[in-house]
């Protein structure tokens, strides 16, 4: 019996990937799973989804990893606002489970959380990587979100450097690294509909 079809979806932010993400499981009637992720993570570690998501992709801030480290020393000042929450460690454990159970349950597209590292070992499994220009991205930020260019701009950045730090932390890989994926496709030279037709062509070929 052919495994399920897996199409995990790696992004830069303002790539589209999201959206193309919907379409292509749209178009093959297929399982999304995104916020699910979150929504399911956010359960099995008992804390609210709101929480997850603010630190989806992203390694914690040095004062929460110093408040979770076992050498953590009672004098050092901890600022007010830090709350006790899941380690880095046990958000990407919980999120690999419940992938990994979203893969073995049937068909789906699962964007982002290193999906690509964790089911790659996994056959009928297509990895994409969506990424275009800064620029281009920025603009896409831009008109979602209604913020300025600067702020659109900082976004990106930001977004970029936290996912890179993210995924070599728990990958050991590069995540610019084209070897890590199946497809890779620059979606502001090709556009998003090209983009969702290129993966759906790719889909056709794997055996």
């Amino acid at each position: 019996m052919k495994p399920n079809l897996i199409i995990t979806i790696s992004r830069q932010l303002g790539a589209g990937g999201a959206f193309i993400g919907q379409q292509i499981a749209k178009r093959l009637d297929l399982r999304y799973a995104d916020r699910e992720i979150i929504r399911k993570a956010a359960k099995q570690l008992s804390v609210r989804e709101e929480d997850i998501e603010k630190r989806d992709e992203k390694t914690q801030p040095f004062w929460e990893t110093l408040v979770h480290s076992a050498g953590f020393a009672h004098e050092f000042y901890v600022p007010i606002n830090i709350q006790y929450a899941p380690t880095d460690a046990e958000m990407y454990a919980a999120e690999t489970d419940i992938i990994g159970k979203i893969a073995e349950k049937g068909d789906a597209v699962i964007i982002g959380r290193c999906g690509f590292h964790i089911l790659a070992p996994r056959p009928n499994t297509l990895r994409v990587f969506l990424f275009a220009d800064a620029k281009i991205r920025a603009e896409r930020v831009m008109e979602l979100y209604k913020i300025n260019r600067k702020d659109a701009e900082l976004a990106v950045e930001d977004s970029d450097r936290e996912r890179a730090k993210y995924i070599t932390a728990f990958s050991g890989k590069d995540w610019n690294d084209a070897t890590n994926f199946d497809l890779s496709l620059d979606t502001g030279k090709l556009g998003i509909d090209n983009s969702i037709e290129g993966i759906l062509s790719f889909v056709k070929f794997m055996k």
